[in-house]
């Protein structure tokens, strides 16, 4: 299932005097300070393409203590923790109830709306439907979240499920958090006025997360394209940003600052300290990720030009032509252990080489069993962990030996 997202924004001063950026023949616009009001429509995803989620896993019993609870109809009840906000109590208690009885289906659901660990048994309780992993009949929650030093309201889609998995064997109801409310507001970018938003695409109840990696931080938009959403179009009109000090919007750079709680954001001109970056070849683009800022850094010719500071370097992308002039592509990540690299202005940096690649078959799965199930890892040379090269979906085959090298089973890969 996908996830889900949300917004955030600042405080502005004003500039005395005109400001000239490397690049730019023209004075900038001066800081603004935007107030940002809740967007409360429920199809979120709609209007910036991504969707945000916190998976609720089902407990026994709450894990809060809580002062006060329902007269509970079922022996058999399922809690779950959702977790909003920066108080020292994140913790918002959800139940499952069967309002028949236990066995008769759950069709009841108690939240602790002002997470005052006290759950009000007519003024939080909400009949709902049961999903499936497949069909959703979300029930649209409002809680009153802390965040920054304010309360704020932030709405979810809450839906339950039966499920199971390799982890999950025993069937239990889990539930999803889902597609959270944004915040939107109207600023200027060269002298015209754009609809922008802030979304929580981390599900914490923040929007001020410096992004590092989608649904891990949060995103700021721009509909330059005026159509109500934002969405990057073909055309390469590019409206979604990831959250961090400094973005380059249409060319320019700009210092976004968002408020914890999302009411507020501040935009001023930036002009951050670049540096060189050099690759070899056949690496086309990389991901870094630092506590303040992520960049994807795009190669020409093996050099680009990136934000100066230390990073972790999170993502490699490779591209090379083969005998028939076809394109292929692969993308490597670091899963842990992600090498640190400096940019700094005065000197030029490398980027170390991960090729050759290193092509592995392992088995996978519980012992003895009558199905062994083969995986194919990729590995470059620094680590990172790549996926399979992608030129018109080919297919890998594979033949199973015996002692005696005969083949005994052959078969193909399932490609993805």
């Amino acid at each position: 299932m996908q996830k889900h997202l949300f917004i955030k924004y600042f405080i502005c001063i004003v500039i005395l005097f005109p400001v000239i950026l490397f690049g730019q023949t023209e004075p900038v616009p001066e800081k603004q300070t935007i107030d940002m009001e809740l967007f409360e429509d429920s199809d979120i995803s709609s209007i910036t393409g991504y969707g945000n989620c916190q998976w609720l896993r089902p407990l026994d019993e709450p894990n809060e203590t809580l002062l006060e609870q329902p007269d509970y109809k079922s022996d058999k009840l399922y809690y779950y923790a959702a977790k909003y906000g920066d108080s020292d109590d994140k913790i918002y208690t959800i139940v499952l109830d069967e309002s028949q009885g236990t066995g008769e289906g759950y069709d009841t659901v108690y939240v602790d709306l002002d997470n005052d660990n006290r759950i009000d048994s007519d003024n939080e309780k909400f009949l709902f439907q049961m999903s499936t992993t497949s069909n959703e009949i979300p029930l649209r929650i409002k809680l009153m979240v802390s965040a920054g030093g304010k309360k704020i309201p932030y709405y979810f889609n809450f839906t339950a499920f039966p499920y199971t998995d390799e982890n999950n064997p025993v069937e239990k109801i889990h539930a999803n958090a889902r597609n959270s409310s944004i915040f939107t507001g109207r600023a200027n970018f060269d002298g015209k006025d754009y609809k922008i938003g802030i979304a929580d695409l981390n599900s914490n109840g923040l929007f001020n997360d410096v992004e590092q990696g989608l649904f891990r931080g949060d995103r700021f938009f721009v509909d330059f394209d005026g159509d109500g959403k934002f969405h990057d179009s073909p055309s390469d009109l590019v409206e979604s940003f990831s959250y961090g000090k400094y973005t380059k919007i249409q060319e320019r750079w700009y210092s976004i600052q968002a408020g914890a709680d999302g009411t507020s954001i501040q935009i001023s001109p930036a002009l951050p300290t670049m540096g060189t970056l050099l690759a070899p070849e056949k690496i086309i683009s990389a991901d870094l990720h630092s506590e303040t800022q992520s960049q994807r850094v795009k190669f020409s010719e093996g050099s680009a030009q990136a934000m100066a500071g230390t990073y972790n370097l999170a993502v490699i992308k490779l591209s090379a032509l083969d005998s028939s002039k076809r394109t292929w592509t692969t993308q490597g990540t670091f899963r842990s252990d992600k090498p640190l690299l400096t940019i700094s202005p005065e000197t030029e940096t490398r980027l170390g080489d991960v090729l050759p690649l290193k092509v592995t078959i392992e088995p996978t799965g519980k012992s003895p069993s009558e199905v062994v199930k083969l995986e194919v890892k990729i590995t470059g040379a620094n680590g990172a962990g790549f996926n399979p090269p992608r030129a018109g979906q080919p297919e890998g085959s594979f033949d199973i030996q015996d002692e005696q090298g005969n083949v005994v089973a052959s078969g193909k890969f399932e490609y993805g």
